[in-house]
């Protein structure tokens, strides 16, 4: 009889090591899995697609600050008027993201002339072939208040306490269920 308890002990102790094992796992997996979706700047390789939050509301109207927008990598040929493109700027340090108003071809290849929606004046210069890298393809508004939220300090406390929490939760209503099984 004695034998028979520790082994369920034994059974439920390995049950609840192998759970919380998961839990890690899969918080770990999530946690990266989410990192690698909004980690801004870098395409997912093989499908040509990158993730930003949009800081300014220089495109208002079609798009706000804090939208989570999707870009796909593109050919600046296939890049039409009315089209709204990623590009950097002429330092190649920031991207911007502005509706193209105007296209010229020249003798050093296609030039873009941009402008936010929401800007009175015209983007200074021309972009480029070379400057322009995606195309806008769709928006989430406003879950980028979210992201950037859970990307601070704070956000970071939220996630930790609340896996912690659905570990703890979890662990208890398992052993509530071995008990209830062994009764």
């Amino acid at each position: 009889m004695e034998k028979a308890v520790e082994k369920t002990l034994l059974k439920s102790l390995l049950e609840m090591l192998r759970l919380f094992l998961y839990a890690i796992f899969f918080s770990f997996v999530f946690f990266f899995f989410i990192t690698s979706v909004y980690y801004k700047g870098n395409f997912i390789k093989g499908i040509g697609l990158e993730f930003n939050i949009v800081q300014t509301n220089s495109m208002q109207g079609e798009i706000n600050q804090y939208d989570f927008i999707v870009l796909r990598r593109t050919d600046p040929k296939s890049v039409r008027v009315g089209d709204i493109v990623a590009f950097y700027d002429n330092t190649m340090r920031y991207k911007i993201l502005h509706r193209v108003i105007n296209i010229i071809n020249s003798e050093d290849g296609w030039l873009f002339q941009t402008k936010g929606d929401n800007s009175i004046t015209v983007d200074a210069g021309y972009r480029l072939e070379s400057n322009i890298y995606a195309m806008y393809w769709f928006k989430i508004p406003m879950l980028g208040v979210i992201i950037t939220f859970f990307r601070s300090q704070y956000g970071l406390l939220v996630i930790g306490f609340n896996i912690w929490n659905f570990m703890l939760l979890f662990f208890l209503w398992k052993m509530e269920e071995k008990e209830n099984t062994v009764k």
